[in-house]
């Protein structure tokens, strides 16, 4: 029986599937922004069908861009400057922008006809990493995943082919 490619196959799944899972571990910045991620994460009540400015942030040269979504909950996420305040950018569940320097504000708006709890979390960070940083990481997780993938598949085709050299030997 010659089962090398039912092995390498096996053996290439785990390499891309252990890959996939410490990703958090070796990515650069990974965890640099989580941290800020979780260091930011905060609910707020918001009442049924109404909205609410739950902060006010400053948007630096070096630091201007915001994402920001929502962690439990629902609602929108809405940036808004200005007197009166005018929306900049308003999203479903999560907001994304780099912004020109200045004062802003973050806000939530419920569309439901029930208070809903929502939790929302934050980050303030120069524009070309947190771009660099989605890009790279969204590279890194298509290859991982296709190589885990391209494992099972070929101890998949190496089974198969094993099955059918069997019956053909009997």
């Amino acid at each position: 029986m010659n089962f090398k490619g039912i092995a390498i196959g096996l053996i290439i799944f785990v390499i891309g599937f252990a890959s996939y899972i410490t990703l958090p571990k070796y990515f650069p910045n990974y965890s640099y922004v989580e941290g800020v991620y979780n260091t930011h994460e905060t609910s707020v009540m918001i009442p049924a069908g109404a909205d609410k400015i739950v902060m006010q942030f400053n948007i630096t040269k070096n630091n201007n861009s915001i994402v920001a979504f929502i962690v439990k909950g629902g609602g929108n996420i809405t940036i808004l400057n200005g007197t009166p305040p005018k929306i900049i950018e308003n999203q479903a569940n999560i907001v994304s922008v780099a912004l020109s320097p200045g004062e802003y504000y973050l806000g939530i708006i419920n569309n439901s006809t029930d208070a809903e709890n929502v939790t929302y979390t934050y980050g303030i960070f120069p524009a070309s990493l947190i771009s660099s940083f989605y890009s790279g990481l969204g590279v890194m997780t298509t290859i991982t995943e296709i190589v885990t993938f391209g494992g099972i598949a070929i101890a998949f085709i190496a089974f198969i082919y094993e099955l059918l050299s069997r019956k053909k030997r009997s």
